[in-house]
């Protein structure tokens, strides 16, 4: 038995529920993107609305013949913007008279008296018309749902399907003559069109707009990512981010830049690579010797070469910095590299003038200890000569040692000399280096100097004396700097006063492989003022004199000693400055057996 049903309220609960559709639709589909089927589907909700209203009124408010032509023509003319607004949910561009044209064919037809009066030529019209627009537009849904993977948009075909089912059971018995009392079937129809249709497609709508933000926000991205790269190739730099697991193993995450403009190498061949040790010398040093000194210090600076295409090497410098520390003992890196031939070669010119102008306040040194070695061969081969003339065989032995002795002395003093001034090569590598030997060799191109200002050199080393990873020449370099200055302060003291400079060294972190050397040079001179303490190691600036210092010689040594890997700071204590240097330790024996 077919239940009763008050067809009049349910029409009007469907046209309300349909003009709810129609403003939550448009409100939700014009505030992100102006879906192409915005248009259609807001019109399909306002004119099922529309059908709805005219069917609760039919019979009513308005006269019969009025409520048909109404309610089926807004029917009709809502299965239409459905099916015009899946077509262009697919990008169709079909023309909205094709979705009208229905409607109007209906209204035109509904013009003739005779058609008013045949019920079954109505019905005969209207259910196969509304039959073959459902199937119409649940094909086109099921496509959409298809090409753009819109699930919902499948759901709302499968609705379409069974809403097309009753123009077909409404055929049914129009087929079988049965009375007209399936009022229910029209009533589920328009309620099902009015009310579940409606927000169906709004969810198709939503969930369309969410696949184009997510396809923006994808776009933007990319294009951000494009920018990003297009800028990063246009810098002078390689930039890099990698990670070093718990176990200690490396793994690149990111490398951009100017790949070709630094490295000298196409972005191709160097792309895939780990890192770049098969383009470097073995003995260079490598990022994984810093990485206990970034971990220590948050950040650490290496010098390197890179072998280029033509076969000629590149200099490079890269800094490397802890991004993170993750919670498993994961850290992240981040770094760039920097092509600094052309800076080295400037520094190295620097460096040489600054060599000569060191050996050029030596000269006077210099002079008196050559000549100290001179005057005593001669002295030595007069002496010599006698005794032969004697026949004194054993005195002349005497001499002929003491000859021996300082031509080996003046020998030793004009290699050091010729080492000092030629400096180190451009492509020496920083390696092992004897502090003693160091110092010994700075002393001994600048002891006269020294003892003429009356100046005590104190040194403590250590034993045994500490191997540093630095240059020979550069580290002495350093040294003759330092205490040309610690002279000079010493040098203006009051006479009666102590004028002493204490060279001393001693392992940080127990020294050894991985650990560090502190070298500090201290004097009695009363300190560096308070001034320029903070600008010291910068170019051009200096406490002495404009006829005396160009204020080059600290911020030279800050290079030098930064280039081999160490650090170096200022401080006064109660006596005077205190210039504190610090280098890696090397292990000695370690590193004679990894270099054979």
């Amino acid at each position: 038995m077919i239940p009763t049903l008050d067809i009049s309220t349910a029409f009007l609960v469907s046209g309300v529920v349909g003009a709810v559709a129609t403003v939550l639709a448009d409100i939700t589909l014009r505030r992100e993107h102006d879906l192409p089927c915005r248009r259609a589907w807001v019109g399909y909700s306002a004119a099922q609305a529309i059908a709805c209203f005219l069917n609760a009124t039919r019979g009513g408010t308005l006269p019969e013949e009025i409520g048909v032509v109404g309610a089926n023509g807004a029917q009709i003319l809502a299965i239409g913007l459905l099916w015009l607004g899946a077509q262009r949910l697919r990008g169709v561009q079909t023309p909205g008279w094709v979705a009208v044209l229905p409607a109007a064919v209906w209204l035109l037809a509904c013009l003739l008296p005779w058609f008013l009066e045949e019920r079954m030529v109505r019905h005969l019209l209207l259910w196969p018309v509304c039959l073959v627009m459902l199937a119409a537009t649940a094909r086109e849904l099921w496509r959409a749902g298809d090409e753009l993977s819109l699930p919902s948009a499948k759901t709302l075909s499968l609705a379409v399907c069974v809403v097309a089912m009753l123009p077909v059971l409404r055929l049914v018995q129009l087929a079988l003559e049965a009375p007209y009392s399936l009022g229910i079937v029209t009533v589920l129809m328009v309620a099902a069109m009015g009310t579940a249709v409606p927000f169906l497609a709004l969810s198709v709508a939503i969930e369309r707009m969410q696949q184009l933000r997510a396809q923006g926000e994808a776009a933007a991205a990319s294009a951000g990512r494009a920018g990003i790269e297009r800028l990063l190739g246009g810098l002078p730099a390689v930039i890099f981010l990698r990670e070093q697991g718990p176990d200690g193993a490396l793994r690149l995450l990111y490398r951009g830049g100017g790949l070709e403009t630094v490295l000298g190498w196409p972005a191709a061949s160097l792309a895939g690579l780990p890192d770049f040790s098969a383009y470097t010398r073995p003995e260079d040093p490598k990022l994984v010797q810093f990485l206990p000194v970034m971990l220590r210090d948050g950040h650490a600076t290496y010098e390197w070469r890179m072998r280029q295409p033509d076969g000629t090497w590149r200099w490079m410098q890269t800094l490397i910095r802890t991004l993170c520390k993750r919670p498993d003992g994961t850290v992240e890196i981040v770094g760039y590299t920097l092509d600094i031939t052309t800076m080295r070669e400037a520094r190295a010119q620097s460096l040489s003038a600054a060599r000569l102008a060191s050996l050029g306040e030596m000269a006077a040194g210099l002079a008196h200890e050559l000549k100290q070695p001179l005057q005593a061969i001669s002295l030595a081969a007069d002496i010599a000569q006698l005794a032969l003339g004697r026949q004194d065989g054993a005195e002349a032995d005497r001499r002929l040692d003491t000859i021996t002795e300082q031509s080996q002395r003046t020998a030793s003093l004009l290699d050091q000399l010729r080492r000092f001034a030629r400096g180190a090569e451009a492509d020496e590598a920083p390696g092992p280096v004897k502090l003693a030997d160091a110092v010994e060799g700075t002393l001994d191109l600048m002891r006269f100097t020294l003892r003429a200002s009356s100046v005590c050199v104190e040194v403590a080393l250590g034993d045994p004396p500490p191997v540093v990873r630095a240059q020979a020449i550069l580290l002495q370099q350093v040294l003759s700097n330092l205490l040309l200055n610690a002279r000079d302060a010493v040098a203006g003291l009051p006479a009666g006063a102590v004028r002493r400079i204490r060279i001393s060294a001693e392992p940080v972190e127990g020294g050894g492989a991985g650990g560090m050397v502190r070298l500090v040079v201290a004097d009695t001179g009363g300190g560096i003022p308070a001034a320029v303490m903070g600008q010291l190691f910068e170019p051009f600036v200096t406490t002495k004199g404009p006829d005396r210092g160009t204020g080059l010689g600290l911020s030279i040594c800050y290079g030098l000693v930064r280039s081999m890997g160490g650090t170096i700071e200022a401080r006064n204590d109660a006596e005077g400055a205190v210039i504190t240097i610090m280098l890696q330790a090397v292990d000695e024996e370690h590193h004679a057996a990894a270099a054979a």
